[in-house]
């Protein structure tokens, strides 16, 4: 039984429309191929010249189906989402806006502990010094005055790839492939927030006046490390150009099991539990939030990946 995949377009002069539950995909009005609507993730757009029904816009909008558009050096420019799609959507609307400060404080602190120890993790996975970012995350307050977050991705990207690195999101070579697996995990999470009813601009802590994914970029914070972890291992064998092959094990990360608050399940369904019970801690003001998150790293080894590719990429 498929998990579903991510669908990545990247070949020019693509044409994308909607055919009885199906994906089409044309070039110069030939069918490429067609992919059941139903084994969908999300749709990965990397091409100059695609261009797409409105019917398939509407149905992708429908399935809560979430459409990446990527420009240089696979950042993504923009993020096509459904505006409707929950009957909780108001309720859940208004308990982002009427937040308190202390508990979106709180709330961050959470997600930036869970970031630090996951990069501890990817550190100690790797046999590097990892002891200095899990002290870190102990460390950090209520809504990080301290920085501790910055703080600990300067120590971070020099231990994990080297000294000279710098992590731009408009770089080249290894940031390439950082870019191309936050994408991944950005959009995964972008449906998980859709899902749920909340609104993805109004953020607990990024505040972008010109990014309307703030509050996806706040909850994707904790499962970038996973990326991280792929990358090195594609850094580690020389590897720095965002190919097919690396696209494609690289959007495997979406369906590699972990363990959430309901037990096992593929990374794209902990990230929805994990979404949801931030939705739940925002609407009640918990004092406590504590999500389970227990990465399996034995199941993001590359080999591993590439055994169970069967996604899609034009």
């Amino acid at each position: 039984m498929s998990l579903g995949h991510f669908v990545e377009i990247s070949q020019p002069n693509i044409y994308l429309s909607l055919n009885r539950g199906f994906l089409e995909i044309s070039q110069q009005k030939n069918i490429l191929g067609k992919i059941p609507l139903d084994d969908i993730l999300g749709l990965v757009i990397t091409s100059f010249g695609c261009s797409n029904s409105s019917n398939l816009l509407v149905e992708l909008a429908d399935r809560n189906i979430p459409i990446s558009i990527c420009g240089s050096n696979f950042m993504p420019m923009a993020l096509v989402f459904p505006i409707v799609g929950n009957v909780k959507q108001k309720a859940r609307i208004q308990s982002q806006v009427e937040a308190k400060n202390t508990l979106k404080k709180r709330l961050w602190k959470k997600i930036v502990q869970l970031k630090l120890k996951n990069q501890a993790l990817v550190l100690k996975e790797n046999n590097l010094n990892y002891k200095a970012l899990l002290d870190m995350s102990n460390l950090v307050q209520s809504g990080d005055p301290q920085n501790l977050e910055a703080q600990s991705a300067r120590r971070y990207w020099t231990h994990l790839f080297s000294k000279k690195f710098k992590r731009d999101r408009y770089g080249n070579d290894i940031n390439s492939l950082l870019n191309y697996s936050y994408t991944i995990i950005r959009s995964c999470t972008a449906r998980a927030v859709m899902s749920v009813g909340l609104h993805p601009s109004l953020g607990i802590h990024h505040r972008n006046f010109y990014n309307p994914m703030c509050l996806v970029d706040d909850l994707m914070e904790p499962f970038r490390p996973l990326g991280d972890y792929v990358v090195k291992q594609f850094y580690d064998k020389g590897i720095t150009l965002v190919d097919k092959e690396v696209k494609k094990t690289l959007s495997k990360i979406s369906t590699v099991d972990m363990f959430g608050d309901k037990g096992q399940s593929p990374l794209f369904q902990i990230i929805a539990q994990f979404v949801y019970s931030f939705s739940i801690a925002l609407r009640t003001s918990q004092k406590k939030w504590e999500p389970k998150l227990k990465i399996q790293w034995n199941h993001l080894r590359i080999e591993k990946l590439r055994d169970n590719i069967d996604s899609y990429s034009v």
